[in-house]
C-alpha cells in the first residue's frame, strides 16, 4: 500500500494451506483480488492525507495533513504515528 505521494507504508499478503492451494490459484484467483484491495486501500490512504486539518488548540487549518510536517502525527495514536522528531 502507498500513501498519497507513492512511498510504500504497508505490506498485505494472503495466507493457504501450501498442500491444498495451487500456485495457479494463487496467481489467477487471490493475487488479482489482492492487487484490487491494495489499490483501494491505497486510494482511501491518500484521500484521508489530502483532507485538512486543524492543530488542537490553534482553532486554525493548517493545510493537507501529509503536507511536509516533521515529527510524528498528532492526529493518529503514537502506535501508527511513528517516533518523535
Amino acid at each position: 500500500m502507498r500513501d498519497g505521494a507513492g512511498t510504500v507504508r504497508a505490506a498485505m499478503n494472503v495466507t493457504v494451506h501450501a498442500a491444498e492451494t495451487s500456485v495457479d490459484k494463487l496467481v489467477g484467483d487471490y493475487l488479482p483480488l489482492l492487487l484490487l484491495a491494495a489499490s483501494d486501500l491505497s486510494a482511501d490512504w491518500a484521500l484521508w492525507e489530502s483532507r485538512p486539518y486543524a492543530e488542537v488548540g490553534s482553532g486554525r487549518v493548517t493545510g493537507a495533513a501529509g503536507s511536509g510536517r516533521r515529527g510524528p502525527r498528532r492526529d493518529l495514536p503514537r502506535e501508527i504515528a511513528g517516533p518523535a522528531a
